[in-house]
């Protein structure tokens, strides 16, 4: 009697597997199916800190931004390093506090990029250079640019410092003196 139970669930677990498998394997068939339907796009490949498309033109331009404690940089350079636009969240007119909310600073940069620069074209291959950005920003970055040029690499470099660096020196408080008087 116990064996004919030690059987049945033997069994019985093996065919859980094997409807499991099955279910598995018609999902990649359909997830293979939409694939194929988008034979032309373009699909990035993501390595460590950068992600690339592959194709056969060389890059034309560089998109740099940095995101700072302080202040936000945008730039444009041509492969030799020659910087050919550059602007700040002060040229922005905007003071300390406005410029810590980098969403809002980011998208004012981005529209004075879009409005001032002519000479870069949808035909120009682009490296996007992103310094401390966090996962959710870069998305919304390359979700933004993607749409106005033709991005070939992206790289996001993090230099905020990490654990076993010096904290920043704490100002010291001004004393206050208590002086006990006598009634």
């Amino acid at each position: 009697m116990l064996l004919l139970q030690i059987n049945n669930n033997l069994i019985e677990s093996k065919l859980v597997k094997i409807y499991y498998l099955k279910n598995l394997l018609k999902k990649f068939k359909t997830q293979l199916k939409k694939l194929k339907t988008l034979k032309n796009v373009r699909l990035p490949t993501y390595n460590s800190n950068s992600f690339t498309v592959k194709s056969s033109k060389p890059i034309s331009y560089i998109i740099g931004i940095a995101i700072y404690k302080t202040n936000v940089v945008i730039y444009i350079s041509n492969i030799k390093g020659d910087v050919k636009f550059f602007y700040t969240a002060g040229a922005l007119n905007l003071k300390k506090s406005q410029k810590k909310k980098k969403v809002v600073v980011l998208t004012k940069l981005l529209k004075v990029l879009l409005i001032n620069v002519n000479f870069v074209t949808k035909k120009d291959l682009i490296a996007l250079h992103l310094q401390n950005f966090n996962e959710g920003l870069v998305k919304v970055i390359y979700s933004f640019l993607i749409r106005h040029y033709n991005l070939e690499v992206v790289q996001v470099q993090n230099n905020q410092p990490h654990n076993g660096c010096r904290p920043k020196k704490l100002k010291r408080k001004k004393r206050r003196r208590i002086y006990f008087t006598k009634n």
